[in-house]
């Protein structure tokens, strides 16, 4: 008989197949969503795995078809933490990245050729720009809603807040996005029609 230090967790079993199981359906999830509430690519990496510690110890108690509304409401704590830890925002994070070192910037795109993964990236780019401009309650309801598409009682149960709140939040969410993309719009355009 094999010998185990103190303290040694068996790992193999249905337990731990479901837990990777688990990791690898909700992973591109967990990285895009932590990469929208403006954590850069080596920190949404970190967060992630953060997430999924917390995550497959209590993957028996998700509700199926619930799965990504537990995950928001975590990640989206350990976004804040590590925003507020490491007091950084994405286009301090870009500047600091080397360009096409992120897979988030050049994901493969199924873009027909260059120009169309070009303006794929560009959009992303300014996509993460507004994200970053926004305060982190309207961010995690506009994530939510309008980019992975959650229901509003999903989002109420995800940041435990009265759908109310919701409401309201993704009504300023929204206001704040289209004020902040006309302004990028005008300031592509030079100002001029």
């Amino acid at each position: 008989m094999q010998e185990r230090a103190p303290g040694h967790r068996e790992t193999a079993g249905p337990d731990a197949a479901d837990a990777r199981a688990f990791v690898l359906e909700h992973a591109d999830f967990v990285f895009r969503s932590l990469r929208r509430l403006g954590l850069g690519t080596a920190a949404a990496e970190d967060a992630a795995q953060q997430v999924f510690m917390i995550a497959v110890t209590k993957v028996a108690h998700i509700e199926p078809g619930k799965e990504k509304v537990f995950l928001f409401g975590v990640l989206s704590n350990v976004a804040r933490h590590a925003r507020r830890s490491f007091a950084r925002n994405l286009e301090d994070l870009a500047r600091r990245e080397p360009a096409g070192a992120d897979p988030w910037e050049n994901p493969r795109s199924e873009a027909d050729g260059p120009e169309e993964a070009l303006l794929e990236a560009e959009a992303r780019r300014v996509l993460d720009r507004i994200l970053a401009s926004m305060a982190d309650d309207l961010r995690d309801v506009f994530v939510m809603a309008e980019l992975e598409e959650m229901t509003m009682a999903d989002i109420a149960v995800a940041l435990e807040i009265p759908p109310g709140t919701v409401a309201s939040r993704l009504r300023r969410a929204r206001a704040w996005f289209e004020q902040a993309a006309a302004s990028i719009d005008e300031e592509g355009s030079g100002g001029t029609p």
